[in-house]
């Protein structure tokens, strides 16, 4: 019987290389899919805020918008009923960094405006704020009046 050769006591179990090969092409298309789905998934439209209500000055909203992989287009539609409004939409960062993306945008009575605008700030917040015009409601001394509040109905889509 002859000597077994140094260093090969047992047979040594490796993966061909064609095989190592597959496996880590499956591995990275399968972190491709994964990545895409995640992608898809924030970035799907989405209907952010779709509510009515009354207003006796204005009205504010915190509007959370996912910016991780890049801009955003986002879609603010306010209409208003008995008195006109402005709609001011702004993003902010901390107390001190902040910039409006727009500003006192006016909606008459009984109309709707549509305003698009491209978002791109990672972190930090974006505001939206409806107030109804004091000009129009300056004659009414009670705020408190039904005169002086208005319904609007507002709608951010991404």
């Amino acid at each position: 019987m002859s000597p077994m050769p140094r260093g090969s006591s047992a047979p040594k179990r490796r993966l061909p290389h064609r095989k190592l090969q597959r496996l880590l092409m499956i591995i990275v298309i399968i972190i491709i899919i994964l990545f895409g789905v995640i992608y898809g998934w924030d970035y799907r439209p989405q209907t952010l805020i779709d509510e009515t209500t009354s207003i006796r000055e204005s009205y504010v909203r915190q509007v959370n918008i996912d910016t991780s992989f890049g801009s955003r287009n986002v879609e603010i539609v306010v209409e208003t009923l008995q008195i006109p409004t402005y709609v001011t939409f702004w993003w902010q960062q901390g107390t001190t960094n902040a910039r409006i993306l727009f500003g006192n945008q006016q909606v008459q009575v009984n109309s709707t405006s549509t305003t698009n605008v491209s978002v791109q700030n990672p972190g930090g917040t974006y505001y939206l704020r409806v107030a109804k015009s004091e000009t129009e409601c300056a004659p009414c001394m009670n705020c408190e009046a039904p005169t002086c509040v208005t319904t609007i109905h507002v709608v951010v889509k991404v």
